[in-house]
């Protein structure tokens, strides 16, 4: 369970339950830990999904989509890399990209994922405390990659909100494999330097 360690992932919702540990109870096939994180979380992957898609079906269909994903696979999540919020967000993301690809539609430009979880939290009326975490992920989430150098920060957002591999990512920016991981491995080690300083 190494990916699931305690981490930025350690933000209780109401009922005093850290995000991180519905994601375990997920991994332990407990049923109602996926329930009570749809609960926590299913209204602001919605409203991500309409603005992303503006379709009502095809987000409710996106929204499961994004739960079950989440129910057969939650060790994909690393708490190292990203809040569990965060990770929710970039798979829906990548499957409403997806849909919209099979479909023929335009996709929008989608650069700030912490302005789209901000908007959608927003529109989907959350409690409080939700609200002043999306604040505070967001500002992180923008502060933390605003000080990577423009190639690095390409390649993290290629790999982690688009779900790209190393081999597509070298297709899209046109440079070696190599040099993706390299700027992806440098990246991230300056991302989790300015996330530690960021907490004192």
């Amino acid at each position: 369970m190494e990916n699931l360690s305690a981490g930025d992932g350690q933000r209780n919702g109401a009922d005093g339950v850290a995000d991180v540990e519905l994601l375990r109870g997920i991994a332990s096939r407990d049923p109602d830990s996926l329930a009570r994180l749809y609960d926590r979380f299913g209204r602001i992957i919605f409203s991500l999904a309409s603005r992303l898609l503006r379709d009502a079906r095809d987000s409710e269909e996106v929204t499961q989509d994004v739960f079950l994903s989440v129910w057969t696979h939650p060790l994909r999540y690393r708490s190292a890399h990203s809040s569990p919020l965060t990770w929710l967000a970039a798979i829906t993301r990548y499957k409403c990209i997806d849909r919209l690809r099979k479909s023929g539609r335009r996709i929008p430009c989608l650069k700030d994922l912490g302005g789209d979880l901000r908007i959608a939290a927003l529109s989907s009326r959350p409690d409080p405390f939700a609200m002043t975490a999306l604040g505070d992920l967001a500002r992180q989430m923008r502060e933390c990659l605003d000080k990577l150098p423009e190639t690095q920060r390409v390649a993290v957002e290629c790999s982690y909100f688009d779900f790209l591999t190393l081999d597509e990512i070298a297709r899209r920016l046109e440079i070696p494999e190599a040099t993706v991981k390299s700027r992806i491995r440098l990246a991230m080690e300056k991302l989790k330097q300015t996330m530690v300083s960021s907490r004192g």
